[in-house]
């Protein structure tokens, strides 16, 4: 009787016999969740809201209050604050665009019923007029060209987390910056404490001008912290309280801060402007809104 031919064992790569029962298959792992967003794209703003900031101007301490209304496709935002008996007033306006950016059209900015310095912007023949009213400069342009006033609307809304680059005017000067998501932070301001995003702008050619916006997601990104730094010049603003058609969104029953009454004397370098050494307080009529430009 002829023997049984032997039978050798299957090897695998390992050089090991597989078992003759192969192990169930392991369930595959479940797929990881998704990363949380870093940057929370908003909705439009509404079309009208009033805030309230208390700004720091080359160490001056005043209110500014401020008002957004969108008409259609129009937008104009107005800045009124007052120190010692002179009326600031910074206007801007513009066009809001199909992807809901925003195109300025004229910036100005008064001093009672005096123009200190504007920006007008011509997009069909791409040039910009900006300076003081006794030295107009002229640049040429493209693309759309910010104002301080329309810079934080349009980051709330163009923002979207990726670096952005953009061109700023602060009507005596043309810049163009790079910006770029900090991160999150918790921020304490005169009105209260806000989640925000931190944008960073900084200067593309280097000069020193640096530019911070604090964006409060919970508050369809409203800007509630904005840094304006060029040279020895620093714009700070933060805000006190902000209402959207009416209704009080942040800054709810906050008193007025005794140090705004009381903020200092008048920097020296002020009291060696033209436009104040010049200035005297005009005669009042009694009628509201005289001071206005």
């Amino acid at each position: 009787m002829e023997a049984a031919p032997e039978t050798v064992p299957l090897l695998t790569t390992a050089g090991v016999a597989p078992s003759a029962t192969p192990a169930p298959a392991a369930e595959p792992a479940p797929p990881p969740p998704p990363p949380a967003p870093a940057y929370e794209p908003p909705p439009a703003f509404p079309a009208e809201l009033q805030a309230r900031y208390r700004a720091v101007v080359e160490g001056i301490r005043v209110d500014v209050q401020q008002t957004w209304r969108m008409e259609g496709f129009q937008y104009s935002i107005e800045n009124h604050s007052s120190f010692i008996g002179i009326k600031f007033r910074m206007a801007a306006e513009g066009e809001i665009t199909p992807d809901g950016g925003l195109k300025p059209a004229d910036y100005r900015v008064y001093m009672n019923k005096k123009l200190l310095r504007f920006a007008s912007f011509d997009y069909a023949s791409g040039m910009l007029r900006y300076g003081k009213p006794d030295k107009e400069r002229v640049a040429s342009f493209g693309g759309v060209v910010l104002d301080p006033m329309s810079l934080g609307y349009q980051i709330a809304v163009g923002f979207t987390g990726e670096p952005m680059q953009l061109h700023f005017t602060t009507g005596t000067s043309v810049s163009a910056v790079t910006l770029a998501l900090v991160g999150e932070e918790t921020i304490k301001l005169p009105g209260g404490v806000l989640r925000t995003h931190h944008i960073q702008g900084k200067s593309v050619d280097g000069t020193p001008f640096n530019v911070d916006v604090w964006l409060a997601p919970d508050h369809l990104n409203f800007p509630a912290r904005l840094l304006i730094a060029r040279k020895g010049e620093v714009l700070e603003l933060s805000l006190r309280d902000l209402a959207f058609e009416g209704q009080v969104r942040f800054g709810k029953n906050v008193k007025a801060d005794p140090d705004d009454e009381a903020a200092g004397s008048m920097p020296k370098e002020w009291l060696e402007r033209p436009e104040l050494k010049e200035f005297k307080p005009p005669e009042s009529t009694g009628m509201p809104g005289e001071d206005s430009p």
